[in-house]
């Protein structure tokens, strides 16, 4: 996919691998490099989906990590502003109350175990 989430990443990889040198040209081993970091960076630290996927795949992270607190949710204006705002709509009001009945229910059970 071709979307503003990989170019992010591929902007933020570029500039840290080229990082303090002037008038670099990448190479294909330099892209490749690139382009393998910017494919874990979205399989690892992207969360998108349906409403349903999303609350799993954050149920699967809090379940792995435990309490984390805050979640923060990211948007780039650049990429179709209207389809970040009703994702950040869905986040709030569908994603985010069921998660955190989820995260409620798993601290009491912490708790009363403990």
């Amino acid at each position: 996919e071709d979307g503003g989430m990989r170019f992010y990443f591929t902007y933020l990889f570029t500039l840290a691998s080229i990082r303090g040198e002037e008038n670099v040209t990448l190479t294909d081993e330099m892209r490749a490099a690139i382009d393998a970091k910017v494919d874990d960076a979205l399989e690892n630290m992207v969360v998108v989906g349906s409403t349903q996927t999303v609350l799993d795949k954050l149920i699967a992270l809090r379940d792995e990590v435990g309490h984390f607190g805050t979640l923060l949710a990211t948007g780039h204006d650049w990429d179709e502003p209207a389809l970040w705002k009703a994702s950040m709509r869905r986040l709030a009001e569908d994603v985010m109350p069921r998660f955190n009945q989820h995260a409620e229910a798993a601290f009491a059970r912490t708790r009363a175990a403990g």
